[in-house]
């Protein structure tokens, strides 16, 4: 089982807003259930094929209702915890050629911070001091370009500090991308997180503080085996992120996406910022196991956990396979799970 997580920042975003009230879109009218088959109770995978001449949409979204919360027939029972098994399909670990466990980690540095990258930093900083001529003062010299190799003086480094750049200013560019001037690097970058494939088949999220400036970056990172911490995958949160679910699980499905992790019996570990039945419901159907806390008023949350007393663990689960647990420390600490989990009771 290849286990991931998800990291960023743990409290409640002024964008974001609190949406451990948010209705899941996939409710539907028990009266549109009638007609579903029930000897499966089991979450129905994206990937289902079409038996009968029912338009393939309908199809779909018949099936994926069947145990959606916020629906009739997802119902939380005490009793055993038995999720749909998915096999792992991927293959975690790290495939560069030109690395082994003998390599220095200026070799795995340069993985990262790629020659490519290196001359595109040379020459966009030498054009924009082409582009914005600098006229030279009494202690600092007139400018010079700047080469892949180079020895400097301080005043040197303050001045390519000063004229350090990424990005062509006066080039085309996309208006909605606030971090255009960054895109090479943060395109380069991703690229070589790709290339590395470093996955273990546990994965979670890191929670980063904001910036002084905004700034907050979801990651996606590994967090058992060797390559436990190594990030797979991250997205940059430029203050825009709204659509049709939440933006805590709109950053947990995007950056699955763009991993390409989906469908591969992954395992991921959220913090109860992420969690949320329609989250986990939803990984279910792209074969992909969840684990994690959750807030107890989360829509579709159990609510009548009893954990009475230090130690104790009550726990309910659906027909789907999704179990809640709760455990009495000082306070209730509540889990949400889509993983096997024998022994509840």
């Amino acid at each position: 089982m290849e286990n991931l997580g998800i990291f960023s920042n743990s409290s409640t975003d002024p964008h974001f807003g609190d949406d451990s009230d948010w209705e899941g879109s996939d409710s539907e009218d028990e009266s549109e259930l009638s007609d579903c088959e029930s000897e499966e109770d089991f979450v129905p995978l994206d990937d289902t094929s079409l038996d009968s001449d029912e338009n393939l949409a309908e199809y779909v979204r018949r099936r994926r209702a069947r145990t959606a919360p916020g629906i009739s027939s997802f119902v939380w029972r005490k009793r055993e915890n038995e999720p749909r098994r998915f096999d792992f399909t991927a293959a975690p670990g790290v495939k560069v050629p030109d690395l082994d466990a003998e390599s220095t980690p200026e070799e795995v540095f340069r993985q990262f911070l790629t020659q490519e990258l290196l001359e595109k930093i040379v020459q966009e900083t030498n054009r924009y001091v082409a582009q914005n001529p600098r006229t030279p003062s009494a202690h600092m010299k007139g400018w010079e370009d700047t080469t892949m190799k180079e020895t400097m003086s301080r005043d040197r480094f303050d001045q390519l500090t000063a004229a350090l750049h990424f990005a062509d200013n006066q080039a085309e560019r996309q208006a909605d991308d606030r971090l255009w001037k960054l895109r090479p690097v943060v395109v380069s970058i991703d690229e070589s997180l790709w290339a590395f494939k470093g996955r273990h088949q546990a994965l979670q999220f890191v929670p980063n503080k904001r910036a002084r400036r905004g700034i907050q970056v979801y990651k996606l990172c590994s967090s058992l085996g060797p390559e436990a911490g190594y990030t797979t995958a991250f997205l940059i949160y430029m203050g825009k992120d709204r659509g049709d679910v939440p933006a805590s699980m709109k950053a947990v499905i995007d950056l699955l996406e763009r991993g390409g992790l989906m469908g591969k019996g992954y395992e991921v570990h959220t913090d109860n910022w992420y969690s949320s039945p329609s989250l986990f419901h939803h990984l279910q159907k792209r074969k992909t196991i969840a684990v994690g806390t959750v807030r107890s008023n989360r829509k579709q949350m159990s609510t009548d956990l009893q954990a009475k007393g230090r130690g104790s663990v009550d726990f309910r689960r659906t027909d789907s396979g999704m179990l809640a647990l709760q455990w009495q420390d000082k306070r209730p600490v509540t889990m949400l799970s889509t993983k096997k989990a024998k022994g509840c009771n």
